[in-house]
């Protein structure tokens, strides 16, 4: 016998769909102001009301014709208004990810939004259900559908209730089985995964140069040889130089300021299947992740992160970062492999033996491969060098001096790639790194992996190497993950195991 049960949503999720009312509203008045006659001008306000109360009617009318039923197997959203029906049939077995988010406003109200994401390439790179509940209720339908998802008893599920309770002292939320991350290691995660960082370097080192080279019988000089004009050009560019720095150091600051909003009472807790993961300070977060439905772990470097050593990782799955206002989100922050490699034994002990593989680089006839983009390169470059000769005769030393930076950058950038990028086929997992300055691990196990696809050019076919693209179910942004050339002869060795 079915044990179903049927709600509404909170009367709340009307309100978001009347937002466009009010620019509707101050048209209507902007309409008016503009009408010359009185007369009109009360007819188009007249009109614009009319309208406005048809819409919010209408909003009214869906919400309350519109019904969620839970059942033992599947979720059925259903609408049915005298003008449209429409019926929408989830399985639970398919929900991979169930979040709870709430913000300000439904910090206020009470309302809690309940996310669920499912199991498809076609609807991964968006969130399938949004339910807008009281926050007990959605707690309630969480625990029901979560027990669905990973067979769990209910009574583990009200342990869960129970832990979550008692999160009111941080001698209690910081536990063996609980990981806390304070708001100084967030700040920290913040600086290496800042990109600002590495825009103030350059011109924070450039107005160094200017500020210990230049003196004032320099100016005197330029001045005196030169003329005005030189030592304007040089005031403008040292004003430039501060101001571009002074504006990346704002937002850098005002960065690491939201990041620090955004993660406040960062927690992530194994509770039998799943992980919880819960952060946010204006809104708060709350994603329960079925270990079962973890298509990779990810291991990510920024430049700064490699050069101290320190990694953050991220799982991949449908639900985590498909969403644009969730690009940053993570399992766990930046940290030293020890302290990583401690806490994934705690939260994912099925990973943790694939943190001991060692990618091997690729393979050394990549540089030939390469050979092929180079002469393109050395082609487009002659021609800027032709046509700085011919037509910007003047401009031939700038020209010469930006095409020896830019081809210092690309060698140093492919030299690093080189060192960075490599591959490992484990029995049961997939290693892939990639990355130049910056690098990325991603553990996939053969299992997660819905298929492979081969690519080869002419030299990497004379020379008996070839890379890959591997597709997960997961996010747009993550379903497609790079593997770096390798020898062709380990083909045989991926079919078995992918088979197997």
């Amino acid at each position: 016998m079915e044990n179903s049960v049927k709600f509404r949503n909170h009367f709340s999720i009307v309100l978001p769909n009347l937002r466009r009312i009010i620019w509707m509203i101050i048209l209507a008045f902007a309409s008016a102001f503009l009408q010359e006659d009185l007369e009109e001008a009360i007819v188009t306000v007249a009109t614009w009301i009319v309208l406005i109360v048809v819409l919010i009617v209408w909003q009214i009318i869906v919400w309350r014709k519109t019904w969620i039923t839970v059942g033992n197997n599947s979720i059925i959203i259903e609408r049915n208004t005298r003008i449209s029906r429409k019926k929408n049939t989830i399985g639970i077995a398919n929900i991979s990810n169930v979040n709870l988010e709430q913000g300000l406003f439904a910090m206020l109200l009470g309302t809690c939004k309940l996310k669920l994401d499912t199991n498809s390439l076609s609807t991964a790179n968006a969130t399938d259900v949004t339910i807008v509940l009281k926050k007990k209720q959605a707690e309630e339908l969480r625990a029901l559908l979560m027990a669905r998802i990973t067979g769990e008893e209910l009574q583990i599920l009200e342990n869960d209730k129970e832990a979550d309770k008692n999160d009111q002292t941080a001698a209690v939320r910081c536990t063996d089985k609980r990981i806390c991350v304070d708001t100084g290691n967030i700040l920290v995660h913040g600086i290496f995964s800042s990109r600002f960082i590495y825009a103030i370097l350059i011109p924070l080192y450039i107005l160094f140069e200017f500020v210990t080279e230049m003196d004032s019988a320099d100016i005197d000089y330029f001045i005196q040889e030169v003329g005005d004009f030189a030592a304007a050009t040089i005031g403008i560019t040292l004003f430039i130089l501060v101001a571009v720095v002074s504006w990346m150091v704002l937002a850098m600051g005002f960065s690491l300021i939201r990041t620090a909003i955004k993660y406040w009472d960062f927690q992530i807790e194994r509770r039998e299947e799943k992980l919880v993961l819960q952060h946010g300070l204006t809104k708060k977060v709350n994603y329960s992740i079925p270990v079962n439905k973890i298509q990779a772990i990810v291991l990510k470097q920024s430049f700064l992160a490699r050069v101290f050593k320190r990694y953050m990782v991220e799982v991949v799955n449908v639900g985590m970062n498909d969403d644009e206002k969730e690009a940053q989100s993570f399992l766990l922050p930046y940290c030293k492999k020890e302290l990583l490699e401690e806490r994934m034994r705690l939260l994912l002990p099925e990973f943790v033996d694939c943190l001991q593989l060692k990618a091997k680089r690729q393979p050394k006839q990549v540089w030939v491969v390469w050979i092929w983009s180079v002469l393109i390169y050395i082609l487009i470059m002659c021609g800027m060098l032709f046509a700085a000769v011919e037509f910007l005769p003047e401009f031939l030393g700038i020209v010469c001096s930006a095409i020896l930076v830019l081809s210092v950058t690309i060698l140093v950038g492919k030299w690093m790639g080189y060192k960075t990028k490599g591959t490992e086929f484990g029995e049961e997992v997939l290693l892939s790194v990639t990355g130049s300055f910056s690098r990325k691990y991603v553990y996939m196990k053969y299992a997660n992996i819905q298929y492979i696809t081969l690519k080869q050019n002419f030299l990497a076919k004379r020379f008996g190497i070839q890379k890959a693209v591997v597709m997960l179910l997961a996010s747009a942004s993550n379903q497609a993950q790079e593997i770096p050339y390798f020898s062709e002869g380990k083909i045989e060795n991926i079919k078995k195991r992918l088979l197997k």
